[in-house]
């Protein structure tokens, strides 16, 4: 297979041989409609045959990822961690509906990075409160890390809130 374009769409496999499945990948589209052409040559027949592939990629929507997260745009008010957890895991937003609690590690990321996140358009800013993540706090029963997300302190905050919370997904 030969690579026509060169815009971020791939095809995988690029050789072999027999019988097979063509997949292609992109990475998020953030900008306009793009296509991806590719010229499949199929050798060792007689005559030898050649096709164009042409794969599209809708416009999309910026989102807004840390490393390998995609971070909620917008958030629930205050409650409760049971509260905060129920949220994530049967919420359906963003055409997305695998989402949940980030861990400590994300949450701190996400406060690292806070500032490209929320540049990102239709980002919801973050509060200057603590946030919940699915982080036990030390083995304390009732409890769980949090961020302080006006000087990102990290520290062990009670189950029963109310505080933030933003969900998370893996891409």
């Amino acid at each position: 297979i030969n690579f026509a374009t060169d815009n971020g769409i791939t095809v995988n496999p690029s050789s072999g041989t027999g019988n097979g499945t063509l997949t292609f990948t992109a990475s998020a589209n953030t900008g306009g409609e793009r296509s991806g052409s590719f010229i499949v040559t199929v050798t060792g027949a007689s005559p030898e045959r050649t096709t164009k592939v042409t794969a599209t990629q809708a416009t999309g929507e910026p989102i807004a990822s840390v490393g390998r997260i995609q971070v909620q745009k917008l958030q629930l008010g205050k409650c409760s961690w049971a509260e905060a957890k129920s949220y994530c895991d049967n919420l359906v937003t963003e055409s997305k509906d695998d989402w949940r609690m980030p861990s400590l590690e994300e949450l701190s990321a996400m406060y690292a990075n806070r500032g490209s996140l929320q540049a990102v358009a239709g980002f919801v800013a973050f509060w200057g409160e603590n946030y919940f993540s699915s982080s036990f706090y030390d083995g304390q029963a009732n409890c769980h890390w949090g961020v302080y997300f006006a000087a990102g302190n990290e520290g062990g905050i009670g189950d029963v809130g109310p505080y933030c919370v933003r969900c998370v997904r893996d891409i």
